[in-house]
């Protein structure tokens, strides 16, 4: 999480910057970049998917693939939202047999989560970002495993993300077995 922007406890949502990072392993990915950025660098294609969508980086990750996450909980998506990615792959062994392939996406939304104000006002909400695996390329999905987390990620400072509202931890949790096809991000505040 970068920064929780908002919360509308009478409606039940928040608002929030989100940095995901996905890593899997692909023979294909590493040929599949230099053969784009070749073609594009000899002018026989126009990269559709450039590596990054920052700086002036000219690699093509056009044949790359990719997972497709649905977002299941999201109420809105700003319209002038900006969506910085990076895609990457590298050697895995020495051979250039193997290769490790990452994707790193932010997204600004709008999400809705029960809450429980029974405690209130020493209540502890869990605000969730339920992530699902598109069902067209579940079937190659092993499953999902938990990593890193941070409350934040690339701004710094001190004092609290929205008045009131402090994010006490972040946690990614398989919503079903034994796939892990779904996922949870947990957000205590």
């Amino acid at each position: 999480m970068e920064r929780l922007l908002g919360v509308d406890d009478l409606n039940y949502r928040f608002e929030t910057m989100m940095y995901f990072y996905l890593s899997w392993t692909d023979p294909r990915a590493c040929p599949a970049i230099v053969e784009s950025t070749a073609a594009v660098a000899n002018g026989t294609k126009e990269c559709a998917l450039p590596c990054t969508s920052v700086g002036n980086d000219i690699t093509c990750c056009d044949s790359v693939w990719l997972p497709s996450l649905d977002m299941v909980n999201v109420y809105s998506l700003p319209e002038d939202r900006l969506n910085p990615y990076g895609i990457g792959a590298f050697p895995l062994e020495a051979n250039g047999t193997g290769c490790g392939v990452f994707w790193y996406s932010a997204v600004q939304a709008t999400y809705f989560s029960p809450m429980s104000f029974a405690a209130f006002p020493f209540d502890l909400q869990h605000l969730e970002i339920q992530l699902a695996a598109d069902l067209l390329v579940a079937a190659a999905i092993r499953r999902f495993v938990p990593s890193a987390t941070s409350t934040r990620f690339i701004v710094r400072g001190d004092g609290d993300t929205v008045s009131g509202w402090d994010p006490l931890s972040v946690q990614i949790v398989p919503l079903k077995e034994p796939a892990d096809e779904f996922f949870a991000c947990v957000f205590a505040f």
